[in-house]
């Protein structure tokens, strides 16, 4: 929400002010720059977690700061990019960011499912619809789309027709960004914690001791 005003052709920084400059404002921009400076994260990166309802639910206080650095030590572990990681935790991050000198990064979504590698051989233009604000998907039946989703994240067709019935995404039976995000985080969980998806099915329902059933573990 802030904006730089006096912006002209003479690129004169002493005329630019920042807009609010409220005391608040001023207080999360220094408390984000100093995150920042110390944490060696890329700005977005930062941004993306602060933003993020499973780590500082946009809100950078004391909670904020020990949730980062519990997402730290999972890190950590995983060795996993941020937008990668958040994708446990949430939907697939669907947009493009500002990296370090104006690069514009490539969304984790468009990275998995719309990579060129996979779409010249496994085209599905629902796949490409599906994130697109006011996109019509000629086809939601997401059994009618395994073929495009077992290349992008490299699945064996009997593992991801066990997560479909698993999951019960055959009875929602629907191509959308959370069954998408569904299927990648737990691909991503199984090559990390190196075990099968058979035997991830089977300990599922310990990951979060007291939900009912397999779906609602994970």
């Amino acid at each position: 929400g802030i904006t730089i005003t006096g912006i002209d052709d003479t690129c004169n920084t002493g005329i630019m002010t920042l807009s609010p400059t409220d005391n608040a404002t001023l207080d999360r921009a220094h408390r984000f720059l100093r995150l920042w400076r110390v944490t060696g994260y890329q700005m977005w990166e930062l941004d993306l977690m602060m933003q993020a309802p499973s780590v500082a639910n946009n809100i950078l206080d004391q909670n904020a700061l020990v949730a980062l650095g519990n997402f730290r030590l999972l890190q950590d572990t995983t060795n996993l990019p941020v937008d990668a990681q958040l994708a446990w935790f949430q939907d697939m991050d669907t947009n493009s960011h500002i990296g370090p000198n104006n690069a514009i990064t490539t969304p984790l979504y468009t990275s998995v499912y719309l990579n060129p590698a996979i779409v010249s051989l496994h085209p599905d233009s629902d796949i490409a619809t599906v994130i697109v604000p006011g996109g019509v998907v000629n086809d939601d039946n997401l059994n009618d789309h395994l073929e495009a989703i077992q290349a992008a994240i490299s699945i064996s067709s009997p593992d991801l027709n066990s997560l479909v019935v698993c999951f019960h995404l055959d009875a929602t039976n629907t191509l959308t960004l959370s069954n998408l995000s569904l299927l990648y985080r737990i691909r991503q969980f199984v090559i990390i914690a190196n075990i099968s998806i058979n035997d991830f099915i089977n300990i599922a329902p310990f990951i979060n001791p007291g939900t009912s059933g397999v779906e609602a573990a994970i």
